[in-house]
């Protein structure tokens, strides 16, 4: 593990400390990271971050922004961070969400809804470009990762002799997973076998069980103008 950087913070203390009583909660307060570097595991990391985070009213309303900086999650690196978070109660709000992966820039924006765990997740947005198999094998790797990292009661079971890509369909969903949806453009996806422009994809998706034993709602992917 590994932390550098510059932090400085102020928090907003209220309450009662003597003889009568010792009650103290803490109201606003706000972090700033400058250059941080940090290291968790081999697999999770972010580097040169700026970074501000705020809280109000007891930590029910909190934001966080990140200027710039790089960061590997699941052993995927990401770059060219922007990000604009807002928590309020049990909600998130992704304001806004820009980074570089593998040549490509991706701007979204979503809620999730609920924290432990969450109940629904909503993402709009898209890029300029994506390579549709490098994202697929991410995708892969970094769900078989997700699913090795969970306790072994709540991993998900299923066939470990069928193809990799029907078991992450099937399988690598936890039993408890939030509803999904959002809209998706991207302007070319490139793949060794083809290539195809203006894609877009719409989804909106409940119940989603592990095996996909239940599944309700739609998908809609096209291409072209």
């Amino acid at each position: 593990r590994r932390l550098e950087g510059t932090v400085t913070a102020s928090v907003t203390a209220k309450g009662e400390w003597g003889p009568g009583g010792r009650r103290l909660s803490f109201d606003n307060a706000v972090v700033t990271a400058t250059g941080l570097w940090a290291s968790f595991g081999e697999r999770h990391r972010v580097e040169g971050v700026d970074a501000r985070l705020e809280a109000r009213d007891g930590f029910l309303d909190a934001s966080l922004s990140v200027a710039r900086g790089k960061a590997l999650v699941y052993g995927v690196p990401l770059s060219g961070l922007d990000l604009a978070l807002r928590l309020r109660k049990d909600a998130v709000e992704m304001q806004r969400v820009n980074l570089s992966w593998s040549g490509s820039r991706l701007k979204l924006k979503g809620r999730i809804e609920g924290l432990n765990p969450p109940r629904a997740v909503s993402i709009e947005g898209g890029a300029a470009r994506i390579r549709l198999d490098e994202a697929i094998s991410t995708g892969i790797r970094v769900t078989h990762l997700v699913r090795e990292s969970l306790p072994k009661k709540e991993r998900p079971e299923g066939a470990e002799d069928e193809r990799a890509w029907s078991r992450i369909v099937k399988y690598s969903i936890p039993k408890r997973f939030p509803d999904l949806s959002g809209r998706l453009k991207v302007g070319t996806v490139e793949h060794p076998h083809f290539n195809a422009g203006g894609l877009e994809a719409v989804w909106d998706l409940k119940g989603i069980a592990t095996g996909l034993e239940r599944l309700g709602g739609f998908v809609r992917v096209g291409f072209g103008p």
